[in-house]
This record gives structure tokens, sequence and C-alpha cells, in this order.
């Protein structure tokens, strides 16, 4: 049987190794969320919401021009991608804080077997993807099936 010695402050003693190794992180004060990832992708916001008829997405995409989105349903995948340019801001007085998120992203969301991912349709306003994706007339997707006692 082997012995371990018990040390009850091992674990915090670690934890304050890390968070003193993260706060030495060259880029953390520069740019917090991101100074643990090399990658420049963020995720956007999205709601989902449905009536009788049809599936709708609404994605939050400010400032961004529709021709750096794209819109791809395949495989009961949808498929939200594209990249959000920084602007270039000038400095003043040598301070500079930018809080919103740029770079590439993509987004999958599942769909539901009797989304009619041929029929999809799309409009960018306002900064909002808002995505339509009609629902299958075929019964035989959801059937109501009755129990019998």
């Amino acid at each position: 049987m082997n012995m371990t010695k018990y040390e009850p402050f091992g674990l915090l003693r670690n934890w304050h190794h890390a968070l003193n190794d993260l706060m030495h992180h060259d880029d953390f004060f520069a740019h917090p969320l991101t100074a643990l990832s090399s990658d420049t992708m963020w995720v956007p916001a999205i709601d989902i919401t449905e009536d009788s008829n049809h599936y709708f997405l609404h994605a939050d995409l400010p400032g961004m021009s529709h021709e750096n989105i794209d819109l791809i349903a395949t495989n009961n995948v949808l498929t939200i991608k594209g990249e959000r340019h920084e602007n270039k801001e000038s400095e003043i007085d040598g301070i500079k804080r930018v809080e919103r998120h740029f770079g590439r992203f993509e987004r999958r969301v599942s769909l539901p077997e009797n989304a009619k991912t041929d029929a999809v349709s799309a409009e960018y306003k306002d900064g909002v993807l808002k995505i339509t994706i009609p629902k299958s007339e075929d019964s035989s997707v959801y059937q109501h099936i009755p129990i019998t006692h």
C-alpha cells in the first residue's frame, strides 16, 4: 500500500499558482475574455421559437454586413458562420478598451426531422439575422399514438 502525505492546503496552493499564471499572461488585461485562447472565434446569441407551421431563429450579429454571413442548411443542421471585422478606432490619451468580440464565428443548430431545410429563408436587418424554416406537412414525422388500457 502506498502512503500519500495529506496536504490540506495543496489544492488551494495549486489554484493560487494557476490564478497567478493567468494574471501574468501578457494579454490578460488587454483582452481578458480571450487571453487563454489563440483562437479568435466568438459565438453569437441565438433565440429559437416556433409556431404551428414554422421554426424561427434570431441571431444577434450587430455591426456586420450581410455579405460576411454564410447560412447553410444540410442534413437537418443549420450552420451560421462568418466574420466580424474590428473597427480601427483611435486611442484617446493612450487608453483603449475593447469589449466587443471580433473575428470568425460559427454556430450550428440541429433541426427537427420535420424542418424543411430546402425552403429556409433569411433576412438581416438592424443587426439581427432572422431565419424562417417551414415545417413539413408530412404527418408521419410526428404522430400521436393513443395509449390503451
